[in-house]
C-alpha cells in the first residue's frame, strides 16, 4: 500500500464518533423542523408553504394528502463516502459506508451517519483481527440497499455478511418520515405494546404453515427447542415497503437455519390496524 493511500486510510479511520449515539437518536426524535431557505421573491408561495406545513404538524393525516404535492415532495439520497476493498492470501474485504444527505434535520443526519461510520470502522478492525494470522479463509463484505423511496417514507438497510467456516448475513433498517424529519420506530406506529402478541401469533401461524408446506424451516420455541422464535421484541428489526406494509425481518439463522438467509414477513394491516396509532405510515 503506497504512502499516499495509507494516509487516507488513517485519515478515514481516525473520523470521530460520538460517544452517545442513542441519546443524539432520541434528541433528533423530538426535534423540530424548521422552515429555511424561503426566497423572498416568493411571499405568495412562502405563505403557502407555511400554511401547509402547520396543517401537516397538526394533523398527521393531513401529511399523507399533502406528501403528493409537488413542491413539498423532499429528495433524500444515499451515497458512498467511503469504500474499501482489501485482498490477502486468503481473505476479502469489501467495505462501503453509506452517508445520508437531504435532511434538513442535522442531528438525525448527523446521528445516523456517524453511526454508520463506526460500524465501518468495527468491521474493519475484525477484518484485521481475524486475518492476523493469514489462517483459513475469510470474507467480510458490508453495504446498502434502500427498499422505499417516496414522498412520505425512506427505508435504508445496510447489510453485512461474513463468511468464514460458514456465510451469516445480517441487515438492519432505518426508516425515515420524510416531511417530518423523523426516525420512525416499531413501538411509535403502535397505540400500546399488544402489537406484539398480534404480529407474533401471524408469525408463527406463518412458519407453521410453511413447515407444513415444507417450504420453509423455522427455529419454533417448544419443549425441543427452548430458545427458539416466540415472539418479536419490542424493537424488532423493521422496514416499511413501498406498498406502505410492515415487513418485519430476522437476520440469517435468527429464526430459521443459515440456508434460508435473512427472513421477511410483510404483516397484512388487518392483523395491526386497530393498533396502529394512525394509517399516516402503514396502510
Amino acid at each position: 500500500m503506497d504512502k499516499k493511500l495509507e494516509d487516507m486510510k488513517n485519515e478515514y479511520l481516525s473520523i470521530p464518533v460520538p460517544d452517545e449515539l442513542e441519546k443524539r437518536t432520541l434528541k433528533s426524535i423530538k426535534r423540530h423542523r424548521t422552515l429555511k431557505g424561503i426566497s423572498h421573491n416568493a411571499i405568495f408561495l412562502a405563505a403557502s408553504i407555511l400554511l401547509l406545513i402547520t396543517t401537516v404538524n397538526i394533523s398527521p393525516a393531513a401529511a399523507s394528502t399533502l406528501a403528493d404535492i409537488p413542491f413539498l415532495n423532499k429528495v433524500i439520497k444515499v451515497v458512498t463516502i467511503a469504500e474499501w476493498k482489501e485482498t490477502k492470501e486468503n481473505s476479502q474485504l469489501n467495505l462501503k459506508t453509506p452517508k445520508v444527505t437531504g435532511l434538513e434535520n442535522e442531528a438525525l443526519s448527523h446521528t445516523l451517519n456517524q453511526q454508520y461510520v463506526q460500524e465501518s470502522k468495527e468491521l474493519y478492525a475484525k477484518f484485521q483481527q481475524e486475518t492476523a494470522n493469514e489462517a483459513g479463509n475469510y470474507s467480510l463484505e458490508s453495504g446498502y440497499i434502500v427498499k422505499t423511496d417516496d414522498a412520505l417514507i425512506f427505508s435504508l438497510g445496510r447489510y453485512t455478511t461474513e463468511i468464514k467456516a460458514s456465510a451469516a448475513e445480517t441487515i438492519h433498517y432505518v426508516t425515515i418520515d420524510k416531511q417530518n424529519e423523523l426516525l420512525i420506530t416499531l413501538p411509535s406506529l403502535f397505540k400500546d405494546e399488544s402489537y406484539i402478541n398480534s404480529i407474533s401469533k401471524y408469525i408463527l401461524n406463518e412458519m407453521n404453515q410453511q413447515i407444513k408446506a415444507e417450504t420453509g424451516n423455522y427455529f419454533i420455541k417448544n419443549q425441543n427447542d427452548p430458545d427458539g422464535f416466540e415472539k418479536i421484541d419490542s424493537s424488532q428489526n423493521f422496514y416499511i415497503n413501498t406498498n406502505h406494509q410492515l415487513v418485519i425481518c430476522f437476520d440469517e439463522y435468527e429464526v430459521a437455519p443459515g440456508y434460508m438467509g435473512t427472513i421477511e414477513f410483510p404483516i397484512p394491516t388487518e392483523i395491526i390496524k386497530d393498533h396502529l396509532v394512525s394509517d399516516l405510515y402503514i396502510k
